[in-house]
């Protein structure tokens, strides 16, 4: 099998569903943002980074955050939870 083949199999398998595993949702909304604000806004994000995007000129610095009501691990017949977002430090 070759890298090509390799990358295509794996894209299906982690992106190819409705429903993302939180692992990888971050990183999908990131990309969403990024590709919004970018070329402005530098994508500077890393593992466990502060922020995620800082602006060139004004320096000004932008963490995403993300919330699914459907996980993964939901079972069809179960309601998904409300959503709670907290600001708080």
């Amino acid at each position: 099998m070759d890298s090509a083949a390799l990358i295509a199999r794996l894209t299906h398998r982690l992106f190819g569903s409705p429903i993302l595993l939180n692992s990888f949702r971050g990183e999908v909304g990131e990309e969403m943002v990024a590709m919004a604000l970018e070329p402005e806004w530098e994508h500077c994000a890393g593992d466990w980074a502060a922020f995620d995007f800082r602006h060139g000129r004004s320096g000004l610095r932008i963490q995403v955050k993300q919330s699914a009501a459907r996980q993964s691990w939901h079972k069809d017949n179960c309601p998904p939870p409300r959503p709670r977002f907290s600001i708080a430090e």
